[in-house]
């Protein structure tokens, strides 16, 4: 009777696996995708295009700004921010729900990026209005906090030897890559042009290629935009969207995916991905029938 059983028992396990195959999100080595939800939830799209809420603000004036999932996959670090625009870094263990503070000694803190060491970098300014501003970086337990440079509104490669500015000092005309010094070392974007302003770059997660959002406003049309990817040296440029609002771009961890928000004329804002050899090939991830999703991440699986 034993014998007879260990095939049945097999056969059970192998169609539990291809049912959870059949439910994920997306097929390679990629873990959950996290966005923000009403600016103040912290949410894991599950396989079924739902939002299943990891943390959860409930003070009014305070909402999150930004995400970022750590290396493991195990932990998101987020910007959180008062009505008064102080914000502050905070970083959430997803294995238990615990959320603890990290020290950034008066700086208010946006535009996060975990570095595969572990780092975290972040760009702010001191909360008194004084300098420096800039870009700077802090260990995941708060120390060793150091200014890296001046530039503010940057992302980072994971091995942190690359940045690209968003350069919001001129209107958002141009995107630059910047070397481990912050030092330019070329521009990303086209030529300026009034009409076009670019936003929310990231980096592959072997650093070669970037993508970003590009706004489109002119006067008496509404406002549009799309998600473009291009090499680290500025080459072989590629649109992935093609109208509406699709914004806030972030590759997955095997780079074949990229996840965005695209809003509709109700203002509902959902997050779907498309392959980026194949900008034809577009899945939803989440579903909902009301609401604003930002600022979407994804996360390597969970070791």
């Amino acid at each position: 009777m034993k014998m007879g059983r260990i095939p049945a028992i097999a056969i059970a396990v192998l169609l539990a696996l291809a049912s959870q195959a059949a439910a994920s999100t997306l097929p390679g080595r990629n873990g959950p995708v996290a966005a923000i939800s009403a600016s103040r939830r912290i949410g894991i799209v599950t396989p079924a295009h739902r939002l299943r809420i990891a943390h959860e603000i409930h003070l009014r004036e305070e909402f999150i700004l930004d995400l970022s999932f750590s290396p493991s996959g195990n932990g998101i670090a987020f910007a959180e921010a008062s009505a008064g625009l102080s914000s502050f870094l905070g970083l959430l263990n997803l294995r238990n729900g615990d959320v603890k503070g990290v020290g950034t000694r008066g700086i208010n803190v946006a535009h996060l990026s975990y570095l595969s060491s572990g780092e975290i970098v972040f760009s702010g300014a001191r909360r008194s209005n004084r300098p420096p501003r800039g870009t700077f970086e802090v260990s995941g337990n708060g120390g060793d906090l150091h200014r890296l440079f001046g530039a503010q509104e940057v992302a980072a490669s994971a091995d942190g030897h690359w940045f690209v500015s968003t350069n919001a000092s001129s209107s958002y005309l141009s995107l630059f890559l910047l070397d481990a010094d912050g030092r330019r070392a070329g521009r990303i974007s086209p030529d300026p042009d009034p009409a076009f302003h670019y936003r929310n770059p990231t980096f592959s997660p072997n650093g070669r290629w970037i993508a970003y959002e590009r706004d489109v406003e002119r006067r008496g049309h509404a406002r549009r935009s799309d998600v473009f990817v291009v090499r680290r040296d500025g080459t072989h440029r590629r649109r992935l969207t093609l109208g509406g609002v699709s914004a806030e771009p972030a590759f997955s961890p095997d780079g074949r995916w990229l996840a965005f928000t695209q809003s509709n004329k109700s203002f509902r804002t959902n997050i779907y991905a498309v392959l980026v050899r194949h900008p034809d090939r577009q899945k939803a991830l989440t579903r909902i029938r009301q609401g604003r999703l930002q600022s979407p991440i994804w996360a390597a699986e969970p070791r």
